[in-house]
């Protein structure tokens, strides 16, 4: 037994666990929120590509109002469209996705 010892040269290890766990809990939160941001990206995007086809359709039935409609009533907002005889384009946003599409009377319309 050492008798002049002290405490001091002694390490405590009681705490250790317990930094260890929050740095566990913080590394899986934070990929946590990533994959929460990825797949809000993968949905705004199918989303916006759904909204765009459906207002490309619109532009071509019935115009740049209808489009309008259509955008909004899917969640889109309306950027950009483009109607001339059997034909039609649009670019529509979700969130910070943007889509665009074309809409034709006939497969080799082209403006």
């Amino acid at each position: 037994m050492d008798v002049g010892r002290s405490n001091r040269g002694i390490v405590a290890e009681e705490g250790q666990a317990v930094v260890g766990l929050l740095l566990v809990v913080a590394v899986l939160g934070a990929v946590l929120f990533a994959l929460g941001r990825l797949g809000a990206a993968v949905i705004d995007t199918a989303r916006a590509e759904a909204a765009a086809d459906a207002t490309a359709l619109a532009a071509l039935q019935a115009g740049p109002a209808a489009a309008q409609r259509v955008a909004t009533h899917n969640g889109a907002t309306l950027v950009a469209v483009r109607v001339v005889p059997g034909w039609a384009q649009v670019t529509v946003a979700v969130g910070h996705r943007r889509a665009n599409a074309t809409a034709a009377l006939t497969p080799d319309s082209d403006p």
